[in-house]
């Protein structure tokens, strides 16, 4: 990963376009996603990631362009509510929630600003803040995985074994996927079998002899979305009438894919992003409150300071690392009220 740097300015002053129907949440805890990566190393796409420090006001969209916010983000509600968020969610100053940020603030801001649609207060008080910020991307492939259709008895590769592959595989296996087949040239450790991988396999030559000694696969996810072969390397394992999933984010308009195996096997394609926030996010907590074994997928935590190391490790697909999350303390201590 190429260097990045990473700075924190702070911001004085609240725009008008903060007002309205936003929510303010006090950043507690952020977990990062794959699709961040992309910002931080990408030509073009940013040269610099910020924090943001806000010692009496807000940050809105239009201060600081400097890059996309962290979006699996767990806090508490710091200001009073607009009508609708007061209606519709039942939130109260200091109620914890999951939330997605609006615009384009840099990493992360101390005071976010999100909207009642992408805001899900937490119900089950034994989630940890940490725990918790696997609700946003649980709810991302929940809903997801739900496109396959019935996978009962079905033979599934997922190819990326990072948190959204083994959210997925876990999913999958709950659903009554007979054999899932996970393909990562990155080592994760026990994490794969943790969640009901069968087989675990580096991609290439391994996989492909995995893949020819049994059955064919009748449905494959592919959960890496930011390298051009990978959504080939799913045309290729599937078999006759099978079902593909996209389910990570592309980072290129255009890919190479090999259109007459897609058609001669006569194969389905899914594409698969964020649901509608709100239900989907209630429906992640509801199934993430009976499977805290999925809390063992995080495994690094730094404080906000260390975002740079953090962010680092997450890009260097570490052996046995899965979630990374980031926890605000040093900025808590001393945060205005």
């Amino acid at each position: 990963m190429a260097p990045v740097l990473l700075i924190e300015v702070e911001v004085s002053a609240l725009s008008e376009n903060s007002r309205g129907d936003f929510i303010r949440v006090r950043l507690s805890v952020a977990g990062m996603c794959g699709s961040d990566l992309q910002h931080f190393r990408t030509p073009g796409a940013s040269d610099r990631a910020t924090t943001q420090r806000l010692p009496s006001v807000e940050m809105i969209a239009s201060d600081v362009e400097a890059g996309y916010p962290i979006h699996e983000c767990v806090g508490r509600v710091v200001s009073p509510v607009g009508d609708r968020a007061a209606k519709e969610l039942r939130l109260a100053v200091r109620d914890r929630v999951a939330a997605m940020p609006v615009g384009k603030r840099g990493l992360a801001a101390e005071v976010l600003l999100t909207r009642p649609e992408a805001t899900h207060r937490v119900v089950d008080a034994s989630l940890t803040g940490e725990r918790a910020t696997l609700i946003q991307p649980l709810a991302t492939v929940r809903h997801a995985v739900s496109r396959l259709g019935e996978v009962a008895g079905a033979r599934v590769a997922v190819i990326g074994l990072g948190p959204t592959g083994l959210l997925a595989a876990h999913l999958l296996r709950h659903r009554g996927a007979a054999q899932i087949v996970g393909i990562d040239p990155a080592c994760r450790g026990d994490l794969p079998a943790l969640v009901g991988v069968d087989v675990a396999a580096s991609r290439g030559r391994e996989a492909e002899d995995i893949i020819r000694s049994s059955p064919k696969i009748d449905a494959c996810v592919e959960a890496v979305g930011q390298r051009a072969g990978t959504p080939a390397d799913a045309v290729n394992l599937t078999g006759f009438v099978g079902v593909i999933l996209a389910l990570d984010v592309p980072v290129s308009d255009d890919y190479v894919w090999p259109f007459r195996h897609f058609f001669r096997r006569n194969l389905i394609l899914h594409a698969s992003v964020t649901p509608p926030r709100r239900p989907a996010m209630a429906a992640a907590e509801k199934y993430l409150t009976p499977h805290r074994i999925l809390t063992r997928l995080i495994t690094h935590t730094f404080d906000i300071r260390e975002r740079g190391i953090a962010f680092v490790l997450y890009a260097s697909e570490s052996p046995g690392s899965g979630k990374v999350v980031l926890i605000t303390e040093s900025w808590n201590d001393r945060a205005v009220h």
